[in-house]
């Protein structure tokens, strides 16, 4: 399959996927030629007394002049790698200039358009907007009316809570027929059997108790309110809103004279575009800020591309400080994960664990090789989704979601998986050494935290046969349809929307975790 099959069949960010695996195999390949060659004989013959794949490890390696073969292939294998970044930063920058001026990509309107924050009030006019930028085709004024989204979202709840209880009412309604149709031909009363089929041809009448109800929220997250008819109160509320809605809507299109901090321009060409984006000083809070350049209008947060320029960034500076704080936090239980993947050494500290002496070799390989891979991929699912939910509060479009939880995911994920890991891993090993005697805890450190490369490897093939696994399997989607289906969906539209929309990608999420394997290849 050649680049130009996936660029017309895919958008560019799966391409750049791709290549970014692509690149990742180059690196390691050429980087395996760089030092299995002269490391392994130097490491393996360095009279370390090492055994097993520690011999592979400069901790096999006595101090002496063999320690210069380490610094020589670093420095050779370093370059390479930037070498390498170095041309894909520029190869992506060309390729995304080219693409963006391809002839199927400039004829589309938000490829041509700005999205434009932190507008001040004496530019929100398009008078204004279009003697500021030249080449400007189209401007629009963003005002996001919080009353008439809160009447849409209560409408859009009335109907859904309007289909899903009439639908359970036919169910019942079905299901009692049916057992009186069932009761009737066990006495052998074919007019019965008949009587109930002519209800279900005829006006159907049913029981009150049989009708759904629910009981109105006194206050909002507390619904002990009065109990009424659901099908009752959710037509009632939808003569109510549905006019109130359309003159609203109504209204938002004609009146200009609430416009808020935000504006979509298009201009005539890609390149002007570009220009425009490229140009705008971003550190010049006094003019708009230019957010993104080609936004799909599903993609846009409203609510958040007309918050204030301090509100966006006192939220962003306070989601990254939480984040840096979890980077804290986490080490804790990261720390217990490279513990565990030592435990033969931290038994000889801890004599509580000395139990753990009379497992099974098999079942202790699978404690020190498996159960903390495991434990570290499970901690590391839950980070993503709180950054999700931080980001979302500030970043006006979903590009820019991802681009920032990839900001704080990649360092967190360098920091906890690698760093962290590492150390404890290391420090775990000779932690009765250091205790007995604490001064010779750098020295010690530096022969044994190689050693935690042993981990990396279980790593490095757990982390790929899953991959491969759950990427064929798709487990997540597959329960959702099969079991959470069938327990949520019960009405047509829930299940039509089911079956033929397909989850996004989080890119953001799903970088990080590649990118680490390559800082730490």
């Amino acid at each position: 399959m050649d680049d130009d099959f996936v660029l017309a069949h895919a958008s560019i960010d799966n391409y750049l996927w791709l290549r970014m695996f692509k690149m990742l195999a180059l690196m390691c390949f050429v980087g395996c030629l760089i030092t299995w060659p002269i490391l392994f004989p130097v490491n393996i013959t360095g009279g370390g007394g090492q055994e097993g794949l520690d011999l592979l490890t400069f901790s096999n390696v006595t101090p002496g002049p063999r320690y210069y073969a380490q610094t020589f292939v670093a420095w050779a294998f370093l370059s390479w790698v930037m070498f390498l970044i170095t041309r894909e930063l520029l190869y992506a920058t060309q390729l995304r200039q080219q693409y963006l001026t391809s002839p199927f990509e400039s004829s589309r309107i938000s490829t041509r358009t700005v999205l434009f924050v932190n507008v001040p009030e004496e530019l929100r006019n398009e008078e204004r907007l279009r003697k500021e930028y030249a080449g400007v085709r189209a401007v629009w004024l963003v005002s996001v009316p919080e009353e008439l989204d809160e009447k849409v979202e209560d409408r859009d709840k009335a109907a859904t809570k309007l289909e899903n209880s009439e639908v359970k009412l036919l169910k019942t309604f079905v299901k009692k027929q049916i057992k009186k149709e069932k009761k009737a031909n066990k006495k052998g009363d074919p007019e019965g059997a008949t009587l109930a089929r002519d209800e279900e041809r005829n006006e159907i009448s049913v029981d009150k108790k049989d009708l759904p109800s629910h009981r109105l929220p006194v206050l909002k997250f507390l619904p002990f309110g009065k109990k009424v008819s659901s099908i009752e109160w959710s037509r009632n509320e939808l003569q109510r809103l549905i006019p109130e809605v359309e003159r609203g809507q109504s209204n938002a299109r004609n009146d200009r004279s609430k416009v808020q901090g935000a504006c979509f321009i298009e201009f005539e060409s890609v390149d002007a575009a570009r220009a425009v984006f490229r140009k705008s000083d971003k550190k010049n809070k006094v003019k708009m800020t230019p957010a993104e350049l080609g936004p799909h209008p599903d993609n846009v947060i409203w609510k958040n591309t007309v918050k204030s320029l301090g509100t966006t960034k006192t939220l962003s500076i306070l989601s990254t400080a939480f984040i840096w704080f979890l980077c804290i936090f986490w080490t804790i239980p990261v720390a217990a994960i490279g513990a565990i993947s030592n435990i033969n050494y931290l038994i000889e500290t801890v004599p509580f664990l000395s139990f753990l002496n009379s497992l099974p070799d098999k079942l202790m390989g699978i404690v020190t090789g498996l159960l903390p891979v495991l434990l570290l991929a499970v901690l590391m699912m839950l980070v993503p989704i709180i950054c999700n939910i931080l980001a979302r509060q500030f970043e006006p479009t979903e590009s820019l979601v991802q681009m920032k939880v990839q900001g704080w995911y990649f360092p967190f994920q360098v920091i906890q998986v690698f760093l962290i890991t590492t150390f404890s891993s290391g420090a775990s090993s000779v932690a009765g050494q250091i205790v007995r005697d604490p001064t010779q805890a750098v020295s010690l450190l530096a022969q044994n935290l190689p050693k935690a490369s042993n981990f990396y490897i279980s790593y490095f093939i757990l982390f790929g046969l899953i991959t491969a696994a759950l990427q064929l399997l798709n487990i997540a989607p597959l329960l959702f349809f099969l079991i959470l289906g069938k327990i949520l969906d019960k009405t047509p539209r829930k299940m039509y929307n089911r079956y033929v929309s397909l989850s996004g990608l989080g890119w953001g999420a799903l970088y990080p975790k590649f990118t680490n394997l390559g800082v730490i290849g």
